[in-house]
């Protein structure tokens, strides 16, 4: 397999500013090709045949201002340096333009000649006054024309911590400042992905023999080079073949496969618009349908259900074949629309209730898929709704009871998102009762007993997001007993091991709730063996990013065991299986930033600063580029805001205020961007709720104290409205006990927030609701309690 860096830019494309128009509209062009579905993941000499060419860097011009005589920007020097390919337009004016000159002979001196593809736009190669090619393409690189390339900036150590870094007790108990908040937001428990890998020379693409300039044998000009002029392959047929060359396919193999792709579109365009008129003629109002629909119900949930399956595809399809996302968008948009009205033709039963419930759930997933998580926010909402008072013996089916209890358990962990916790175990109970009465009724069938493994394991990750720990592991251990079953019946199936391997994981999760890290840790290892045994030795993908999941989990305990090397090896070898996964899409590049951010974590927790900021800067590199590729995905600028947020904490500890202050601003515009004022987002609040903390914090190191009081009491004012909504969340009260202290210790009524503070403390110590780390803080309050009074 080629096996190849990942560089952050597929090519450099460079070109004197006479051509700037044209090497616009190429990068457009490439950036923007749909490559086939039967080239993506093809193995080629330059790695895996990856979804699209992004992303192209585009440099022309003169050289830049107060650069002192050099030909490229620091800017530029370095997206060259991290470009996989160099392309060079070349035209009389290229031929004697300083940047494109530079451009070629830098690329040169990094040992990618084979890389280089001149794209001959005007003018004739060696031809004394059409010169198209810059000297540099035309003579041999001598040594004493090398410069060597400059040294590569540090990344970030594979390390990784989805740990909070500021649980320690105050240093001086004479003096507390304020307890520190635990970060357990979800990004921090995501697999990490993965950095980026060396490469190979270009495929060279088999072409007409006229296509190549003469050039001197010794010393030819570059492997490829591709003729866009009118008399050559004219500029539509040179950037195919320039597209070839960027992917590493044989450009025959190339076209076959564009243009099956272009029938297929063309078919799967028809046949959307086909289903979309259909669609349009029912809902358009044809009398029959309108007098028939609401007088017969079987029919009308056939119609539902059969609409709803074909709009979901049409969604699909206009993903699969490239649309663009706004496309997708509209389709789903207008589909849901469309059900809607039909759904409210007929009158309020169960069973519509169900098929209402259904269709939101189908749509809030190509929602979620297509990167905007609000739908998936109201639609769960409603879908709760409606499925709440839903009793099985409604349907008197057995395939629809399973299909309920399975929209039960989707919404169950759609209201454990969004932090409604009582909700959501309320009715994953119910989709357990149906479960456990289809798995008792034919032990024999497999895929009810996964069905119940399910909800069972559901409802303790409810248990345990509600701080009941105990209940939560009895629960983990039923979903492990069933799981066992099944796997003994069939040692080969990969995905029992894989289910195994959760509950063990689970199982781990809430060891580790109880402080039982020794049985956590036993856990977990059980589950990383468990995983790697169910790999399929031809996988590609996913399972790598899994893995990595044990690896953090076993990293963390570690941490907290005080045992730092070999948690230090652990997320290691978690960034090292994933480093060997090869292209990634999209949830791996994610995770790979996560990485990166777990590096960083640890890295400020030894307070090396310089470091940790490398990897947060790296983490925040990735993300960027998934934002750009995607702006409406609302989970990149969630992951965004907490790059800025960690940088911010860097700059805090090496004492940088403004810097810091800013990044954290930056975290909360982000988030109140991308979460605004929805009430029901609870996960995205408490985001917000701790960027205004950071922020009071930065404000109070540089004296600012009544900025800071302001801050805090927006951050507390959230807080509350969270605590009101779950008030036995453990974890939203200790955020509000860290407000408390930060206020109190800026004089914002001391006496009376600390009364509160240890009053609080107390209750959560005597329901054995706080950690080791956190009772530690009581004694402290105690203290500044007595103080206060005193005084």
């Amino acid at each position: 397999m080629g096996v190849v860096t990942r560089f952050k830019h597929r090519a450099f494309v460079v070109f004197d500013k006479a051509d700037a128009q044209w090497a616009a509209q190429l990068q457009r062009r490439l950036e923007r090709t749909h490559i086939a579905w039967a080239l993506i993941g093809q193995d080629t000499p330059i790695g895996l045949v990856p979804k699209d060419l992004r992303s192209i860097f585009r440099y022309g011009g003169e050289a830049p201002e107060g650069a002192e005589g050099k030909a490229l920007s620091d800017q530029a020097m370095s997206a060259l340096d991290e470009s996989l390919f160099l392309v060079v337009l070349c035209s009389p004016d290229a031929a004697k333009s300083e940047t494109v000159n530079e451009a070629v002979r830098r690329f040169k001196s990094l040992d990618r000649v084979e890389r280089i593809i001149p794209v001959i736009i005007a003018g004739e190669p060696n031809h004394e006054e059409g010169e198209c090619f810059p000297p540099a393409l035309r003579s041999k690189l001598s040594k004493s024309d090398t410069s060597p390339a400059e040294p590569e900036k540090p990344g970030a150590p594979p390390v990784a911590d989805a740990r909070p870094d500021a649980d320690a007790p105050p240093a001086e108990a004479e003096k507390p400042g304020a307890p520190p908040v635990a970060d357990a937001r979800p990004e921090a428990d995501t697999p990490p992905a993965e950095p980026e890998k060396p490469g190979a020379p270009p495929v060279t693409d088999a072409r007409p023999q006229g296509d190549t300039p003469p050039t001197e044998p010794d010393e030819p000009v570059a492997p490829l080079v591709i003729d866009a002029r009118p008399q050559g392959d004219g500029k539509d047929r040179a950037i195919e073949r320039l597209t070839a060359a960027l992917l590493g396919v044989d450009f025959d193999v190339f076209l076959q496969a564009q243009n099956r792709l272009r029938r297929g579109r063309s078919r799967v365009r028809n046949g959307l618009v086909a289903a979309l008129l259909l669609c349009a003629a029912i809902v358009g109002g044809l009398a029959w349908v309108r007098y028939e629909l609401p007088r017969n119900a079987e029919l009308l949930d056939g119609t539902l259900a059969t609409g709803t399956n074909w709009a979901v595809r049409a969604v699909e399809f206009s993903r699969q074949v490239g649309a663009p996302v706004s496309v997708s968008r509209e389709i789903a948009e207008w589909s849901e629309s469309a059900l809607a009205g039909l759904a409210d033709l007929g009158a309020d039963t169960p069973l519509l209730r169900y098929r209402r419930a259904d269709t939101l759930l189908a749509f809030s997933r190509q929602e979620e898929a297509l990167g905007d998580a609000g739908p998936k926010r109201r639609d769960i909402s409603q879908a709760a709704t409606l499925l709440a008072d839903i009793s099985p013996e409604d349907f008197g089916s057995p395939e629809l009871e399973r299909d309920l209890a399975m929209a039960q358990l989707t919404v169950g962990h759609g209201l454990l998102e969004r932090g409604a916790t009582d909700d959501a175990l309320k009715l994953l109970r119910q989709s357990l009762v149906v479960t456990k009465r289809r798995a008792a009724a034919d032990p024999s069938d497999p895929a009810r007993q996964r069905d119940l493994s399910l909800s069972e394991n559901a409802v303790g990750d409810a248990l345990l997001a509600k701080g009941m720990h105990d209940e939560a592991l009895r629960q983990f251990r039923e979903s492990e007993a069933v799981r066992k079953g099944l796997v003994g019946r069939n040692p080969e199936n990969g995905q029992w091991r894989r289910d195994l391997s959760v509950s063990q994981e689970r199982i781990g999760d809430a060891l580790l709730a109880r402080g039982e890290l020794t049985d956590a840790l036993k856990a977990y290892r059980t589950s990383l063996a468990l995983r790697l045994a169910a790999v399929d030795p031809q996988a590609t993908g996913g399972w790598q990013r899994q893995a990595s999941v044990s690896y953090n989990k076993i990293g963390d305990v570690l941490v907290a065991q005080g045992e730092f090397d070999d948690a230090l090896n652990s997320y290691r070898s978690g960034l090292a299986l994933q480093l060997g996964a090869g292209e990634r899409n999209e949830a791996e590049q994610r995770a790979l930033s996560v990485s990166y951010e777990r590096i960083g974590d640890v890295l400020k927790r030894n307070a090396s600063w310089d470091e940790a900021l490398a990897a947060y800067r790296t983490s925040l590199g990735l993300r960027q580029r998934l934002a750009a590729a995607d702006p409406g995905n609302s989970r990149w600028q969630q992951d965004l805001a907490a790059s800025h947020e960690r940088i911010g904490d860097v700059l805090m500890g090496q004492n940088a205020l403004d810097d810091a202050l800013a990044a954290y601003r930056e975290s909360l515009a982000t988030r109140r961007r991308v979460g605004g004022p929805d009430p029901e987002s609870a996960a995205m609040q408490r985001d917000i709720a701790l960027s205004l903390n950071k922020i009071g914090d930065a404000l109070t190191a540089k004296g600012a104290v009544d900025e800071a009081i302001e801050s805090y009491r927006a951050a507390l004012a959230m807080g509350e409205r969270l605590v009101a909504l779950d008030p036995d969340n453990t974890q939203w009260k200790w955020d509000l006990l860290v407000l408390q202290w930060r206020l109190a210790s800026n004089g914002d009524d001391p006496a009376k927030r600390f009364g509160l503070i240890v009053e609080t403390m107390r209750e959560l110590a005597a329901k054995r609701k706080l950690t080791v780390e956190q009772a530690r803080w009581l004694p402290a309050a105690e203290k500044a309690l007595e103080r206060l009074r005193s005084q």
